[in-house]
Formats: structure tokens, C-alpha cells, sequence
């Protein structure tokens, strides 16, 4: 093992040295040679030192413990935060299409119309996105920072949710562990570019459906702990954005499983009264409750003629970019609900065990199955889904190929998008991506099945 240490290290020290060489116009001189041969041996000889002498000096800093943490652990996670930070920071100032478009604009005509905006018809956004955006709008803060600031601070907190659960799913799990899963998400290039380059709220609603996912997996195994929390959780999710209806399927199929009633139809009643509540200003201003309740269904129609909005999925072998018919609908309806019928079928029948790892990959399954089948999906609709199986390849390294799989897709389907056109997807490319995200779909069927452990009667 130490062998192994000290070649890495060479191996580093090389690479930092020729970078010193190099520096500055690439140009050479005896100085920077010199320099980068007095790195090679003085660091040659750190190595030397602390292998022989057992690494004590350097174990006597790092094994130091801070609030639960070593103080290698700490400045492990420091470098992870400032660096996603800077990276963060690099791409703020860039305005997608969409910003240019709406978000922008949005945040325009809300200074201008001060808060009566909350009467009008600015966005077709859900009624608590838009009092978000109105309170933010109406600060100090440069139109970027409106739009982008919260979804790029609910980077961190998804990370965190993400820990919480994956804790919970396997405890007695050491420090470092939590800090790779805390730096894969803050660190995905896809999580950043989706806040701080596009500026979606796609980090903020799958929050809340990490938090769920937690409530229910503690529902199950904790008796004193409320399931409540579940659907308030979810219901947040869904009054800030309509793809957390993606989850609702793993909530019902919780309330049908149950043996000791815990999870209760009436409870979804959150569900309403959450939606509605934001929208008490702008009804008080005058907006419809017909225009606040019918958001949603206005934001289904606006690409309801596009069989799919770069999320490549089993449209894309009949051609990604033709028109969505109504056969072609029902199609992907009955499919994705046929398809999602039979798992869950199987599931109840063999009585699968419904808490932790199972419910992660049978939340990660719904998800992508739904987004699979269904049309006009765009490429960030399986965003909670995706942050799922990085939950999962942290628990399971089996799962480490199925969860790079689907990120490079996304990667690829946001590249297309963000480019400006520059860079488009081929009609082969669009079915090899396809073809990914139905491999990993039988992989979690696979998976979802395995624990053939009872339920637990809650």
C-alpha cells in the first residue's frame, strides 16, 4: 500500500513540476528547470521521510478531529466547496435561450410593475416559483442572481439531503464516504450547468423529493416518526414544479403496501393546499383561481407537438424530431403505464422490501421508466431520478456504470441545448442514448427485484 502511495505521489509531483515548467507562454528557462528538478527532490524526500518514519508527523495533523470530522476529512470538503464555488461563479454570467426569452424578461416586467405583479399573468411558472421570483425580483439583485442564485444554493442543499439519506440507508458509513457523494453532486456537470449556467429550479424541487424519499424509508422502519412529513415534502416538490408527479406513483404504491395503515389517502391533501397557498397574493390581486389551477396544463401544451425535447427516449427510434400525433400519445401513455403497472405488480406480488436500498432503486426506476415512455420530454425531466442513482452507485459500485451512463446522456443532451445550436445530436446518437437509458432501465428492473425480502408491516 505504501509502495502504491509513493508512486502516486512521484506521479503527481511530476505532472505539477512539468506544469511549473511550462508556465507562463509555455516558454523554458534554467530557472523553472531548476525549480522543477529542487520539487522532484525535495518532495522525493518528504515521501522518503514520512514512509519511513510511518507518516506520524502527517497522521498527527489529519487524524485531528474537528466536530466529527478529521482535519483531512475538513480540508477534503473545503477544496470540494471552493471549487465548485469558482466553477459556479465561471459560468453565472452566461444567459441560455431560455433566459433571454422569459426568465429575464420576467424579471423586467415585474420591476416594472412593482407587486401588483402578483395579479398579472407574467409566467407560466407554479404560484410558488412565481412569488419566489417576484420577492427576488423586487431586491437589489442583478436579473442573474434572480434567476439563478437559489437553484445554485440548492446545489449544497441537495447535497446535504442526498448525505442525509444515504446515512440513513447505510449507517455506521465512514466520513469519507459521505464526502464523495456530497462532492458528486455539487460537483456533476450536470447538477452545475442546470443552475448556474441555465438557471433551472430542478435542484430546488428534487430537494424536497430526496427529503421525501428519506420521510418514507425512516416511515418504515421508525414507528414514532409521522408520515406526514412524506407527503409535505412531496407536496413542495410539486407546487414548485410539475416533474415531481414522477414520484407519485412510489407514494401510492406505499399507501397500497402498507399493513398498519401509516400512510393515509387523506394525507395527500397537502398535496392542494400547499399548491394553493402561495397563490393567496395573487388571488388577492385579482388573478382567476381558474388561471392558478390550470398552470400546469398550460405548460403540457406548450411542446405538445414535439415528440421529444432532447430527452432521447423510445421516441427516438421512430425519429426525435417528428410530431407528436395522438396515436403517438396514447401510445406512450399506455406503454408507460403498462410497463409501470407490471413492475409494480411484481413488486406487491413477491412482496419486495420496500425500505432503503429497494425503495432507492425502485424510486430511480419509476422515474426513468416514466420519462422513458412518455413523449415530449425534455432532457432535465429525469433530474431527481438521475440524482438517485448516484445515491445508489455510492451504496452499490455495481451500479457506478448505470449511473456514468445516464449522466454523460443528460451531459450530451444539455451540451445540445446550451450550445445555441452549434452542436446537434444525430438521428444515431439520439437511439444509441436511447438505447443507454433502456439498458439501465433493465438493470434497475433487475436490481428492484432482488430483494425478495417481506415487507415490513407498517
Amino acid at each position: 500500500m505504501k509502495k502504491t502511495v509513493i508512486k502516486i505521489s512521484l506521479y503527481a509531483l511530476t505532472i505539477i513540476s512539468l506544469i511549473i515548467i511550462w508556465a507562463v507562454n509555455g516558454s523554458l528557462s534554467m530557472t523553472r528547470i531548476g525549480a522543477a528538478i529542487g520539487g522532484i527532490i525535495v518532495g522525493c524526500g518528504l515521501i522518503w521521510l514520512s514512509d519511513k518514519y510511518d507518516f506520524m508527523v502527517i497522521r498527527a495533523i489529519t487524524d485531528t478531529k474537528i466536530g466529527g470530522m478529521t482535519v483531512g476529512e475538513l480540508i477534503i470538503l473545503m477544496l470540494i466547496v471552493v471549487f465548485s464555488i469558482l466553477v459556479r461563479f465561471k459560468m453565472l454570467s452566461y444567459e441560455s435561450e431560455d433566459f433571454i426569452i422569459y426568465n429575464g424578461r420576467w424579471v423586467d416586467q415585474i420591476r416594472e410593475i412593482g407587486w401588483h405583479s402578483f395579479g398579472c399573468n407574467i409566467s407560466n411558472y407554479s404560484p410558488l416559483y412565481v412569488d419566489i421570483m417576484i420577492l427576488l425580483s423586487m431586491t437589489g439583485l442583478s436579473r442573474i442572481l434572480v434567476v439563478k442564485m437559489l437553484p445554485m444554493l440548492f446545489d449544497y442543499a441537495l447535497g446535504a439531503a442526498c448525505v442525509k439519506l444515504f446515512e440513513y440507508c447505510t449507517p455506521g458509513v465512514n466520513v469519507l464516504r459521505k464526502i464523495l457523494i456530497f462532492g458528486l453532486i455539487i460537483l456533476n456537470p450536470v447538477i452545475v450547468l442546470n443552475s448556474s449556467a441555465w438557471g433551472q429550479c430542478d435542484s430546488i424541487y428534487s430537494f424536497f423529493i430526496v427529503m421525501s424519499l428519506y420521510a418514507m424509508i425512516k416511515a418504515f422502519k421508525d414507528e414514532r416518526y409521522s408520515a406526514e412529513y412524506v407527503f409535505i415534502y412531496f407536496a413542495i416538490a410539486f407546487a414548485l414544479k410539475l416533474q415531481a408527479v414522477f414520484f407519485l406513483p412510489v407514494l401510492m404504491l406505499c399507501v397500497f403496501v402498507q399493513k398498519k395503515r401509516k400512510f393515509q389517502i387523506s394525507q395527500f391533501v397537502y398535496i392542494p393546499i400547499i399548491y394553493l397557498a402561495p397563490a393567496i397574493p395573487m388571488l388577492i390581486e385579482g388573478k382567476s383561481l381558474k388561471d392558478v389551477i390550470l398552470v400546469y396544463f398550460s405548460q403540457t401544451g406548450q411542446y405538445s407537438s414535439n415528440l421529444s425535447m432532447r430527452y432521447y427516449n423510445f421516441f427516438s427510434f421512430i425519429g426525435q424530431a417528428g410530431e407528436l400525433t395522438e396515436g403517438y400519445f396514447v401510445m406512450g401513455v399506455v406503454l408507460a403505464a403498462t410497463v409501470l403497472g407490471l413492475i409494480f405488480y411484481k413488486i406487491i406480488s413477491d412482496r419486495i422490501n420496500l425500505s432503503g436500498k429497494s425503495m432507492l432503486f425502485i424510486t430511480c426506476l419509476t422515474i426513468m421508466v416514466l420519462t422513458f415512455f412518455l413523449p415530449s420530454m425534455h432532457e432535465r425531466y429525469a433530474y431527481a431520478g438521475e440524482i438517485v442513482l448516484i445515491i445508489l452507485a455510492v451504496m452499490d459500485r455495481r451500479a457506478v456504470p448505470a449511473a456514468a451512463g445516464i449522466a454523460i446522456c443528460s451531459l450530451i443532451s444539455y451540451s445540445e441545448y446550451l450550445s445555441g445550436g452549434t452542436f446537434a445530436i444525430s438521428q444515431i446518437g439520439s437511439i444509441l442514448i436511447a438505447l443507454t437509458r433502456l439498458v439501465v432501465i433493465l438493470y434497475l428492473i433487475n436490481e428492484s427485484f432482488k430483494g425478495r425480502a417481506v415487507q415490513e408491516e407498517i
